[in-house]
């Protein structure tokens, strides 16, 4: 639980980071649109499929705020990410830096002001529902509650889900970025694809 506790903590603080530190109000508009980085894949134009990033343009949708949407190749998410200036989305006890999507570029409202740039799709959403107010996300004094609710389900729902579903991803993948995939997941899980999911060969 003391984990869990500290994880919630670390992202409340990151939330009241962006918040004190961005212009008071977003400025994305139809002719200066928030931009929002996707993966890219094989799928129709304009079609994403990782369910973190449709967290994001959920809640864009919702909100109805203008954007448009920057697709990356797998390999090339961390240098890009790098290149523009965000910051990792997490960094592992042994000091590792990982960047990952969704992340958004959130226009300033001020004439040649610089954009906000925010990470992580909890992130985000606090983020989006503070600056664009309109059709709120959240109930007033339950933030705690719904960061420690996402780690819960993170940890006990979403991770024992990831052998099933990610021998199945590499179809939607061109050949280098199926390749990346592939070698970053086995690395992560400890296992081959071909060894994980319904059905399988064994």
């Amino acid at each position: 639980m003391s984990q869990l506790s500290s994880t919630c903590i670390s992202q409340i603080a990151h939330i009241k980071d962006h918040l004190s530190s961005s212009p008071v109000q977003g400025g994305a508009t139809v002719a200066n649109p928030l931009i929002l980085y996707d993966i890219k894949s094989q799928l129709s134009p304009g079609m994403g499929w990782s369910p973190n990033v449709w967290k994001t343009r959920f809640v864009l949708n919702y909100k109805q705020i203008p954007y448009k949407t920057v697709w990356i190749s797998l390999p090339d998410i961390e240098p890009t990410l790098k290149s523009l200036g965000f910051h990792p989305s997490s960094i592992s006890g042994t000091g590792k830096q990982y960047f990952t999507l969704p992340v958004i570029s959130d226009p300033s409202p001020n004439p040649g002001g610089e954009p906000t740039l925010v990470v992580d799709s909890q992130i985000i959403a606090e983020y989006l529902d503070s600056k664009y107010p309109q059709m709120p996300l959240f109930t007033e004094g339950t933030k705690a509650f719904q960061a420690m609710f996402l780690t819960w389900v993170r940890t006990n729902l979403l991770l024992p889900v990831i052998p099933l579903v990610a021998p199945q991803m590499t179809a939607i993948l061109n050949g280098p970025d199926a390749e990346y995939y592939i070698r970053t997941r086995e690395k992560m899980l400890g296992r081959k694809l071909t060894e994980m999911g319904v059905g399988e060969e064994r």
